[in-house]
């Protein structure tokens, strides 16, 4: 639910703003842990933890996050909405130890209720701070106004030479069409935000598969529980720590953020795959930082690589609907995982079929950005008047920035709900 509620909470946020949604996700989430605190059937707990807690949390996490975007629309938008982020893994570390220590001292019933009341102390006072953005023009935050700049006036409905008009024209004489719950039409049909979406579930199960039964693994091969613990830290630790340096890199990338999704799943391939080999704690730890670093890094970057692929118009559809997949494959992956070794009986063919579902990820995102780059190469040659198909050289060219002509170009109206790769203007309006 902390992924799947995405649709519900984004448009609670467009209609309430950030304040109110997350006020209602604190009192959600603290409600949940202390209804659990008094059940006993262990099926209650769909409806008493699962369900609200789950959405409380999303409630709590995503209108955030949309927020950070909006206050940091391109300057440090990747920095910002990273280190938002990396507080998960952070809050992991100090909430694991103190719960552990709440429970045994007084049992489960009674810390659960002590941390509904730790949920609500802590959360209200965080949604209180929350504010929502100024209205400006974010084409260039970098345009603050200053006591010896004139800030810019309001554009005029008469001012037909600017931008802002043919588009509000182009709008009206073409709007768009929608599916059922107000489901953009032209969005559902892009082959781009149809990639994205298949290839967020397919690294959602790819990532679930193996730690349903990474620590038996570890157990099978000889290592100890409190060794077992030691690495599953590890993991811990340098996920946070690849979120962090994800927000540092990514803000001056010389490439669009989805390579980085191909490099991150090719790498979390690459490290499952030797883990079948692995047989000491050396090994194992090893493993721990590779896929705890690239995992952090793909996760931290989920919400700057969607506001890069999609322009203002359908950023937050796209938004609300990209972790939808994921939130599926957390249910589907655990059961998917278990299936298989029930039929082989060994650990290692889970992690054999979870480093073709990350290689199948890695193959699926990277068409996002040859796609787009087809579409810019044709868009050149359509204007040149030269047949419209794409080479290799051209689309090479286009990436490593040779062709200085590729974001003039690239205007197709068709394709307007996908950005270059280049564009430098905010994608949050």
């Amino acid at each position: 639910m902390a992924y799947v509620a995405n649709p519900l909470s984004t448009p609670l946020y467009n209609r309430f703003g950030c304040r109110w949604v997350s006020i209602s996700g604190v009192v959600m989430a603290s409600f949940g842990l202390f209804l659990t605190s008094y059940v006993d059937t262990p099926w209650l707990l769909y409806f008493t933890y699962s369900l609200p807690f789950g959405m409380g949390t999303n409630f709590c996490y995503n209108p955030p996050l949309i927020l950070t975007g909006e206050w940091f629309p391109v300057k440090y938008h990747v920095l910002s909405t990273c280190t938002l982020v990396a507080g998960i893994p952070f809050g992991s570390f100090v909430m694991n130890p103190l719960s552990e220590v709440i429970i045994h001292a007084l049992g489960l019933k009674d810390a659960l209720r002590i941390l509904a009341l730790v949920v609500m102390v802590i959360g209200i006072p965080c949604c209180l701070v929350f504010k929502q953005p100024p209205m400006q023009d974010t084409a260039d935050d970098s345009s603050v106004a200053t006591d010896d700049v004139e800030p810019p006036q309001p554009r005029s409905i008469y001012d037909t030479d600017s931008a802002w008009l043919a588009e509000m024209i182009r709008k009206e004489t073409n709007p768009p069409g929608f599916l059922c719950f107000g489901m953009r039409k032209d969005l559902w049909t892009e082959p781009v935000f149809i990639l994205f979406l298949i290839g967020q579930f397919t690294k959602g199960i790819g990532y679930v598969f193996p730690f349903v039964h990474l620590v038996s693994f570890m157990l099978n091969i000889g290592l100890n529980p409190a060794t077992a613990s030691l690495i599953m830290t590890i993991k811990g630790s340098f996920d946070m720590l690849g979120r962090l340096v994800a927000g540092v890199v990514g803000e001056n990338m010389p490439f669009g953020l989805i390579h980085v999704y191909v490099v991150c799943t090719a790498a979390m391939g690459i490290a499952t795959f030797l883990c079948v080999f692995a047989s000491n704690f050396t090994h194992m730890a090893i493993y721990a930082v590779c896929i705890g670093f690239f995992n952090g890094v793909y996760n931290s970057l989920l919400f700057p690589t969607t506001t890069s692929l999609f322009n203002k118009d359908y950023v937050r559809e796209a938004w609300a609907y990209c972790q939808v997949p994921p939130g599926i494959a957390i249910i589907l992956g655990p059961g998917m995982a278990g299936f298989i070794y029930d039929v082989t009986e060994t650990y290692e063919a889970d992690f054999q079929a979870n480093t073709i579902v990350f290689i199948v990820a890695m193959v699926i995102f990277a068409c996002i950005p040859a796609i787009t780059l087809t579409r810019q190469v044709i868009a050149i040659r359509r204007r040149k008047g030269k047949p419209e198909r794409a080479t290799i050289v051209e689309m090479t060219r286009i990436f490593i920035g040779i062709d200085s002509t590729a974001d003039e170009d690239f205007d197709d109206e068709s394709h307007v709900i996908v950005r270059s790769d280049d564009e430098e203007t905010s994608s949050i309006d």
